[in-house]
């Protein structure tokens, strides 16, 4: 090999974004990039967030890794598969970043709900309270007029 590790790493890299292009059109549809894990994934009774799409991304990994280990260096395919697992592993290094993401939106958005949540049962339990003590006290107020009545 006349190459240096530079070199051939900068070719390699030219490849794979080639072969995630293909692997694109292959996997998405229109407008949702992530379509064939995100169908992956609910098949396999997972969620279509970014976690389940990742439990189907390793699935679809572990077939290529599964033959790398059990095939030697000079094996048919061994390239092909390598590749293959380096693509898998930049679209889970982005559904990581998605996940993180969702996780902030649901904290965030979470937080909010939850505030409301109890704001607003705090409130509605004063009101309830409020007009409970309202029918209560004549309530009270009558049974000690029969106490005092029948003494």
């Amino acid at each position: 090999m006349n190459k240096s590790l530079s070199e051939f790493m900068y070719s390699q890299i030219d490849e794979l974004e080639a072969l995630f292009k293909k692997k694109h059109e292959q996997y998405s549809s229109g407008a949702d990039e992530l379509a064939n894990f995100r169908r992956g994934a609910l098949l396999n009774g997972r969620g279509d967030d970014a976690e389940g799409m990742f439990e189907e991304l390793k699935a679809y990994a572990a077939k290529h890794i599964a033959f790398v280990y059990t095939h030697d260096i000079h094996g048919d395919k061994i390239a092909e598969s390598l590749k293959d697992i380096a693509v898998y592993s930049l679209i889970g290094l982005y559904m990581a970043e998605l996940a993180k993401e969702e996780d902030e939106e649901v904290y965030s958005i979470g937080s909010r709900c939850l505030d409301d949540v109890l704001i607003t049962a705090t409130a509605e339990n004063y009101h309830r309270g409020h007009e409970l003590g309202n029918v209560i006290k004549p309530v009270f107020a009558a049974r000690e007029n029969k106490e005092d009545t029948e003494e």
